[in-house]
């Protein structure tokens, strides 16, 4: 299983998840409200500052362990119960 929002470079990975985002009709602002966050984070996963290697990592974990990201925790928890 492959994840679609980042792609391996040379220097590195370049994030897919403004594509995704514009895909979706989203704007940041309603991306960053949708996960309760700020809208800042999303600029940066976008631009690739920060949060990128970790995306990257749990992409890893998942084609390793043949699962998805939502295998990796435990929702009840994380967030009383609520799986994403």
């Amino acid at each position: 299983m492959l994840f679609y929002w980042y792609k391996p470079t040379k220097g590195g990975f370049v994030s897919n998840i403004a594509q995704l985002r514009k895909d979706k009709n989203m704007t940041q602002r309603q991306v960053a409200a949708a996960l309760d966050m700020d809208v800042s984070t999303v600029r940066n996963w976008e631009k690739g500052r920060e949060g990128l290697k970790m995306f990257v990592r749990v992409a890893k974990l998942c084609n390793l362990f043949g699962c998805d990201p939502a295998d990796l925790y435990d929702a009840d928890e994380v967030n009383g119960g609520d799986r994403p």
